[in-house]
């Protein structure tokens, strides 16, 4: 993080840059994430990345979530009043940890592919205040080259973001 912060800065000395050499865990999850405009998740395990969504949505701070494993990956954002990603993945349906690339293998490319395309989403969202991927999935397939975008609704069940929304609006 220190390395990658100096080499931002030096690529951009007009711009203020921080890190953080700290794991994302509940200790210190709200300070992380309350007071930015998104948050790029690439972890590689379930826990984490249902921490992220729960903070994302808990500050109203939008999120995209890319993740890859063997020679596919996909990404998503949550925005504004959104699905979440709990709607399109419920957490008690994978609480499987061994799905991780560390375990089960991903090919090189395959994760720098998503982040490429992470980047490029936060940039669009950055720069120009658009959100191709709210509420849709991006499955992309490092053996065929395609890649498809599928909708998906807000779970009007998710206790996550549904109580986000009821807690905003009252």
């Amino acid at each position: 993080a220190e390395i990658l912060a100096k080499h931002l800065q030096e690529i951009n000395p007009h711009i203020h840059v921080s890190y953080q050499n700290s794991r994302f865990d509940e200790t210190n999850a709200d300070d992380l994430v309350q007071h930015q405009d998104v948050v790029l998740d690439g972890c590689d395990n379930f826990s984490t990345r249902y921490l992220v969504n729960e903070i994302c949505v808990k500050h109203h701070v939008s999120l995209i979530s890319a993740s890859a494993i063997g020679f596919e990956g996909q990404m998503l954002m949550v925005e504004g009043e959104s699905a979440c990603y709990e709607c399109l993945f419920p957490k008690e349906q994978h609480v499987n940890e061994s799905l991780r690339c560390a375990d089960t293998g991903v090919l090189a490319t395959t994760p720098n592919v998503m982040a490429s395309l992470q980047a490029h989403h936060a940039l669009i969202y950055l720069g120009l205040g658009r959100t191709a991927l709210k509420q849709k999935l991006l499955l992309w397939n490092g053996l065929s080259m395609q890649q498809r975008i599928l909708s998906f609704e807000k779970d009007v069940n998710c206790t996550l973001c549904q109580a986000s929304h009821t807690a905003k609006v009252n």
